[in-house]
């Protein structure tokens, strides 16, 4: 498995605005091949910090989400939004416990 963890600040005016264009990507993305969750979390302590947490089950699937139109357009949409550079990170999950 492999989890996708993007931390950002999204600029004051733009908030609402971030979250609907968050919102617009969660079925497109859930219905890809190899999405097995895709979420946004907001910090509690922290004003307008949010989090991308997204389950994919292969590499591959997450070059493909990559490539479509509505990724594209969220990209570009996203990066006039936040403040600074967001931190995007790709893990790959050997193994997994359930507690």
């Amino acid at each position: 498995m492999y989890l996708i963890t993007g931390n950002f600040i999204v600029k004051a005016d733009k908030r609402e605005e971030l979250l609907q264009l968050a919102q617009s990507m969660f079925a497109p993305s859930m219905a890809e091949e190899g999405c097995n969750s895709y979420k946004l979390y907001e910090d509690s302590s922290k004003k307008n910090s949010f989090l991308f947490f997204e389950e994919w089950q292969a590499q591959e699937a997450i070059e493909q989400h990559f490539q479509p139109p509505h990724f594209q357009e969220f990209m570009q949409k996203f990066s006039e939004m936040v403040e600074g550079k967001p931190t995007i990170k790709i893990h790959e999950i050997k193994a997994t416990k359930q507690l």
